[in-house]
């Protein structure tokens, strides 16, 4: 070989081997026996660059995935070893190549066959460029995380922000209609008292069955408006859990609900107000119940993740419908029939876990069921 094409090959920093028409080796530069740790020496013809093995690319996966022990045993059972130089390979492929002795290293080869009948062949190491490749997909990955829950920290913002200006005027509005409604409602009492016949005292009951709708509307808006007074102190959570389902457990029964109960043994302690808190498991099992009119399955499970304490229910419902979901925490937004709902509930339950410096989640499917995860801070 040309003693400056053989310099310019040593000082490319490529592992560059040559051989001849004749299947003779005539270049193994220095920096390909050291990417191969075969020495030039010990190679003359084609049959000994066969014997320059790397391992194919998903085993090389392997390795990196499970250790370098339990893949030689994988390998034993199928190997999947091919030479290096293997002339029958495409002219541009990648391998794993972990010679007798160093370190698992990702090699780029490139062949071309010369004019002459000669075969060329660069070696590029890539280890490092996949390495960077990994830690920028990895970086990635992380500032795609970031970046979402950024803007779920704005949403969650947001929504306070109109959950915090709602809540304003319709404390407002009850105020207002309070007094009107107590009103009707006492003189509606007094009528069906003084009413000789049934079939007006049946009118004045629809009265007042709309009226104490009303005023149960006025109550809640002005209860979960305004500031709690309630004592916050360190307490079991799995007390309160265990109190509303043995509230609940009967009536769920005569409606064909089965309540499964699965809290953690550590009895995690969250600072809270009791009867603040009840409510909100109160009004996610009643709401899971109303999902499930022909009967069904609730479980609720307690359970500590890192410092936090989380309690799931979990139903086999009706499910939500995807376009309702981001809506499910707004006041006043409800999917039931008119008169069966005021849409406070899910509002409520979200602000009270808000005071007590949690949150809530929630996943559903359609006729499948739905899972709500109630997060709050360990004391």
């Amino acid at each position: 070989m040309d003693p400056l094409l053989r310099a310019i090959a040593e000082d490319s920093g490529l592992g560059i081997c040559v051989l001849a028409p004749d299947r003779q080796l005539v270049f193994y530069s220095a920096r390909c026996a050291s990417m191969t740790h075969r020495e030039p020496e010990t190679l003359a013809c084609y049959e000994d660059l066969l014997e320059v093995t790397y391992l194919e690319d998903d085993e090389g996966d392997l390795e990196l995935e499970i250790g370098t022990e339990l893949a030689a045993r994988v390998r034993e059972l199928e190997p999947r070893r091919r030479s290096l130089f293997d002339l029958t390979l495409p002219e541009l492929y990648e391998g794993w190549l972990r010679p007798e002795s160093g370190e698992l290293r990702r090699l780029e080869v490139r062949r071309r066959t010369l004019a002459d009948g000669s075969v060329l062949w660069i070696l590029r190491d890539t280890t490092e460029q996949r390495q960077i490749e990994a830690a920028y997909q990895q970086k990635q990955r992380e500032l795609d995380r970031a970046l979402f829950d950024l803007k779920r920290s704005q949403a969650y913002l947001v929504q306070s922000e109109k959950l915090a200006t709602v809540g304003q005027l319709a404390a407002g509005i009850a105020h207002e209609l309070n007094t009107p409604l107590n009103t009707i409602l006492g003189y509606a009492q007094l009528l069906r008292r003084q009413l000789p016949t049934e079939e007006l005292r049946a009118e004045i009951d629809a009265i007042e069955k709309a009226s104490r709708r009303c005023r149960k509307t006025v109550k809640d808006m002005l209860s979960f408006t305004r500031k709690s007074s309630g004592t916050f102190e360190a307490q079991p959570l799995n007390k309160v859990v265990r109190g509303v389902v043995s509230l609940l457990q009967h009536d769920f029964l005569t409606r064909g609900i089965e309540l499964r109960l699965k809290l953690g043994s550590d009895d995690p302690q969250v600072v809270m107000d009791a009867n603040r808190l009840e409510q909100i498991f109160v009004i996610l099992a009643q709401n899971a119940a109303q999902a499930m009119p022909e009967g069904g399955t609730l479980s609720v499970e307690s359970r500590v993740h890192g410092a936090n304490v989380e309690v799931l229910v979990r139903d086999n419902g009706q499910g939500i419908a995807g376009e309702n979901l981001p809506h499910i925490f707004e006041p006043f937004f409800t999917t039931k029939e008119p008169g069966e709902g005021t849409g406070l509930g899910l509002y409520i339950a979200y602000q009270i876990a808000v005071q007590h410096k949690g949150d809530i989640k929630v996943w559903s499917r359609p006729e499948v069921g739905s899972e709500f995860l109630v997060r709050l801070p360990l004391a």
